[in-house]
């Protein structure tokens, strides 16, 4: 039987990782051309990560499927573009707001309240973004750190849409999602007209970990995870992941981030 840490684990570690092969693939193309190629990447590796259990994937076409693809693509484009002004750490402190944004919109869409204690849990978590942006400062900073907030309210929405359609095969679902996102991110892609891509071995890698581990895979267990448990009790599970992106960060860059950052941090790690 799987248990609910079976799903986090691997949710937590793959989603603090992907924040650097996204930042890297930004070096070599325009976001929106990266993001419609990394969605359509994900459905194909969908179909083969499907065949050997449902061998067909039905595409499901409804108001909720559009809303959660549109509520995707709007999600993934503000976090991406805040993602240039930020670094990956940054990026993750401001789009875990999402479990703030969650508890109103599980409220109004999935009837659903949060316990108390989840509650307090997300609050302890929304202080360290407090004490965190006391220490940073910048133009460029409140630029990103404006769009990764809004990124998480969209994914609040997005998240509540995938616990509204948990009666549908998942499989279905996240195949539906990845298909419409990617037909939406590829109509601004056309209005700019910029498909160029500097096709090296370091792009390719960072395309096949944001699109697969990344993408396919990392959708499918948040799917798994707020389908299993109410949502805004999933989204308390996931608060180590900022925490978990600055170690990271800090053993890239052989440095340790200024004592404010590290305590506006510490919340994020309960």
């Amino acid at each position: 039987m799987i248990k609910l840490y079976h799903l986090l684990t691997p949710y937590i570690i793959i989603g603090s990782i992907n924040y650097f092969f996204v930042k890297d693939a930004l070096k070599f193309a325009n976001p929106m051309a990266i993001m419609s190629l990394r969605y359509l990447i994900a459905f194909a590796s969908m179909m083969l990560i499907s065949y050997p259990i449902k061998h067909k994937i039905k595409i499901i076409i409804n108001k909720d499927t559009f809303l959660l693809s549109l509520f995707t693509t709007i999600s993934t484009a503000l976090w991406i573009y805040g993602l240039i002004y930020l670094t990956p750490a940054e990026s993750a402190v401001f789009g875990y707001t999402m479990p703030l944004f969650l508890v109103p919109v599980s409220y109004f869409i999935l009837s659903e309240k949060p316990l108390k204690i989840t509650l307090f849990g997300i609050f302890i978590g929304f202080s360290g973004v407090i004490i965190y942006s006391i220490f940073s400062s910048g133009i460029e900073f409140s630029i990103g750190a404006i769009l990764t907030i809004m990124n998480a309210f969209f994914w609040a929405l997005f998240t509540a849409y995938f616990r509204k359609l948990r009666n549908y095969n998942p499989l279905d679902i996240v195949s539906t999602q990845f298909l419409l996102t990617a037909l939406m991110f590829s109509l601004p892609s056309a209005i700019e007209g910029d498909y160029k891509f500097n096709f090296n071995t370091e792009f390719v890698s960072d395309l096949i970990y944001i699109s697969v581990l990344g993408g396919t895979i990392l959708f499918l267990l948040w799917d798994f995870i707020v389908t299993k448990i109410d949502a805004v009790k999933a989204s308390s599970y996931i608060f180590s992941i900022p925490a978990l992106t600055m170690a990271i960060q800090s053993l890239i860059s052989l440095s340790i981030p200024p004592l404010g950052q590290i305590i506006g941090l510490n919340p994020f790690s309960r």
